[in-house]
């Protein structure tokens, strides 16, 4: 199985009755020292809405068994960096 590391999801759409969620790495700050970080796509996961349906229930559930466990904490806004391209 090929594994991909990502920092975040950039966007999430709907083409041709597929979801597609676009996942990203970051690279770095922004060479102009704006306080963005570089970003750069890795992988696109495509599901059919039901697939996407049970990928949402099970990371739900998942969410939620972190939060009990401690391991996380509400992110607000502010906390998520500024991307860039």
């Amino acid at each position: 199985m090929e594994q991909k590391f990502i920092d975040g999801i950039q966007d999430v759409s709907i083409t041709n009755s597929m979801v597609r969620v676009n996942c990203f790495g970051m690279l770095g700050p922004s060479p102009e020292g704006d306080g963005k970080v570089r970003v750069q796509p890795t992988v696109q996961l495509v599901l059919t809405p039901d697939t996407f349906m049970r990928f949402f229930e099970t990371f739900s559930r998942f969410h939620e068994e972190l939060k009990e466990r401690g391991m996380i904490r509400p992110t607000t806004e502010q906390e998520v960096p500024a991307q860039e391209g």
